[in-house]
């Protein structure tokens, strides 16, 4: 199936920030931390999960729309792609295993390493999204009426989240399913409001599929600054859009202006691509193989069981370090991403000629 480059571009971009985001994080020193500069680069980092997640609900509509009838009824492309969502799920929670005692923490269901296990990250949020985006398709059947569901749950989801983040669900729920609704066990990406982004990315590439890409686009420009500002003037004039209102947190408002800047860079990358040929040429990789390339850069940030770049230097850099480090870091990655394409393509040629 032929990639849609702008949407590669805007994941590619998404992982790079999200690379040097995570190093940030890790590794800057102490006295740093306090700086303005850091605020920025935070408020940089705060837009690299709205892009992820936007780019993996574009991709999903891609796959399932440019193949619909394989998708609106049982059949191998439809239980392909729930097994690679599955996958998905499988890699996020070996991610979050236990350091020790791996059985004992599981069937104990207790303390801290078996919650750091269960919370939600992003790449739980995917999942659960996208299975739950695949599962509509596959009921609802009907291009428009799905759209318009789609919709009409990214809305609630965000006007809910407020409310939902003054729940303790683990009072009623299994902490497994609790986890998954609000941060009150420490969850990073519970669904309230984060599906959203990735429901919405969805539709907007429904959208540009259904409508044409050019003029869709345009009105996504105009539409994401009319969206900043929607979300922006009501904080800057000390409105409050809901009660228990958190502005970084759970507020609709915060939600807005993200979106409105996704899809600004959306329709940026949209024209780099079409009138200047713009393609990431040099680190493109990031944007094609971005699952793979994001958990190897999590493992040696942060590890597991082994040297990681947290452990020896955590805490300890200024920005100069920081950034060689950064730059050693994405080269690595590139090459690495280029030899697992290579091989991934080898196993497909394989399994072709077989079959």
């Amino acid at each position: 199936m032929k990639r849609i480059k702008y949407i590669d571009i805007l994941r590619g971009w998404a992982v790079l920030l999200m690379v040097f985001w995570h190093m940030t994080e890790a590794l800057i020193s102490d006295s740093i931390r306090l700086t303005f500069f850091f605020d920025i680069s935070q408020f940089i980092g705060g837009l690299v999960a709205p892009m992820f997640l936007f780019s993996s609900g574009a991709s999903h509509s891609i796959i399932i729309l440019k193949k619909r009838e394989s998708f609106i009824r049982i059949t191998p492309a439809l239980r392909k792609r729930i097994i690679r969502i599955l996958q998905i799920l499988l890699i996020a929670y070996l991610l979050h295993l236990p350091e020790n005692n791996l059985l004992e923490v599981i069937i104990s269901r207790k303390g801290s390493s078996y919650i750091s296990f269960i919370n939600m990250d992003v790449l739980q949020l995917i999942a659960v999204s996208l299975l739950f985006l695949q599962i509509l398709f596959l009921i609802i059947k009907n291009n428009k009426i799905y759209f318009y569901i789609v919709g009409v749950v990214g809305v609630t989801t965000v006007l809910l989240t407020p409310y939902i983040w003054q729940i303790n669900f683990n009072d009623f729920l299994p902490i497994e399913l609790a986890s998954s609704f609000n941060n009150k066990t420490g969850s990073l990406f519970p669904i309230f409001p984060w599906l959203s982004y990735v429901f919405f990315g969805a539709m907007v590439m429904q959208l540009i599929m259904e409508k044409g890409e050019e003029n869709t686009i345009k009105k996504m420009l105009f539409l994401g600054l009319i969206i900043i500002l929607t979300g922006l003037v009501p904080q800057l004039m000390n409105l409050k859009s809901t009660p228990y209102y958190d502005f970084w947190q759970t507020s609709p408002n915060i939600f807005l202006i993200k979106f409105g800047i996704v899809l600004v860079f959306l329709s940026i990358f949209y024209f780099m691509d079409k009138y200047k040929n713009y393609e990431m040429k040099y680190f493109g990789v990031f944007g094609k193989e971005s699952l793979f390339i994001y958990v190897v850069h999590l493992l040696l940030i942060y590890g597991h069981n082994f040297y990681t770049l947290q452990t020896n230097f955590g805490r300890k850099l200024n920005w100069l370090e920081l950034f060689i480090a950064y730059f050693i870091m994405i080269i690595f990655l590139r090459y690495l991403g280029i030899y697992w394409g290579v091989i991934k393509d080898k196993f497909k040629r394989i399994s072709v000629s077989k079959a």
